[in-house]
């Protein structure tokens, strides 16, 4: 008699082939998904330090445009040409210059004023801003031409800070301010 044999199906599994080509495919979108994650968290991180930044320039504006717009001890003296006043030399004068903002009374004391790390007006360092820069510039301006720095006093300075991190500007806040201001008590 002869023996039939039968085909014995086995459940057919996966070949080593089938296995590495799906192990490619899964490695190859896990590393898409993680360079986008990563890019994503990134970006955010430079948000948030360009906040920072902006807060940093936007809080030392403000403390500069507290300042009255000619020294209230009236040490300059007037120069004219042409009946337009002559705009005062910008910067600290004096004692003012003693490294610390604390004897800066007009706006014009801040021009070329830069700190790096960040200082409060005190001279203390600003903890965690060692690579941050901060710097201003104080210019005359033209009441019309606000962009273009002149040397006569037309009554209007235009304030510029700016903040670095490492090199890398990532703001810039400008203010203006004018001879007719007043501040209020």
């Amino acid at each position: 008699m002869k023996r039939m044999r039968r085909a014995i199906k086995h459940p057919r599994g996966f070949t080593f082939v089938e296995t590495l080509v799906s192990s490619l495919l899964v490695s190859i979108l896990l590393v898409t998904a993680m360079g986008g994650l990563g890019s994503l968290i990134r970006h955010r991180l430079e948000g948030d330090l360009q906040f920072l930044a902006k807060m940093h320039a936007d809080e030392l504006l403000s403390e500069i445009l507290e300042k009255p717009y000619v020294d209230p001890n009236g040490e300059s003296v007037p120069r004219f040409f042409f009946g337009v006043r002559i705009g005062d030399k910008l910067g600290p004068e004096g004692q003012e210059s003693n490294g610390t903002r604390l004897l800066f009374d007009d706006v014009d004391d801040y021009d070329k004023w830069s700190s790096s790390p960040l200082k409060r007006r005190d001279g203390s360092v600003i903890s965690d801003r060692d690579t941050w820069t901060r710097k201003v510039t104080v210019q005359y301006v033209e009441q019309d031409e606000t962009d273009q720095a002149t040397v006569l006093d037309w009554g209007v300075k235009r304030i510029t800070v700016t903040v670095w991190i490492d090199g890398e500007q990532l703001a810039e806040t400008v203010a203006f301010r004018t001879k007719a201001w007043k501040q209020t008590p």
